[in-house]
């Protein structure tokens, strides 16, 4: 239940759009603590915890994970501290 925005921007005051044009704001996250985003255009998008799940509250406003989407569409995701590669539900990997 916690919910996260995408942004174009670290200073976080651009919301981001997937390719149909559909602002990435107030995504909630279901029980296992995934979200879908969607498809992305290639580039740098900063996510951040706009809202914590249940009792829980978001980081500050300082946190955010950064995902990187290459040109042919796979996604690295890092918080400063990790650099993992995220796949789309949609390839199936």
């Amino acid at each position: 239940g916690a919910q996260f925005t995408v942004y174009t921007n670290a200073a976080g005051n651009s919301v981001a759009k997937d390719k149909a044009g559909i602002d990435l704001a107030n995504l909630t996250s279901g029980p296992s603590g995934v979200f879908y985003i969607g498809d992305l255009n290639y580039g740098t998008y900063y996510i951040k915890e706009t809202s914590g799940a249940g009792a829980y509250s978001a980081p500050g406003d300082g946190f955010y994970f950064i995902l990187t989407v290459s040109e042919d569409g796979v996604g690295y995701l890092s918080d400063g501290s990790l650099n993992k590669e995220v796949y789309s539900t949609a390839s199936g990997n």
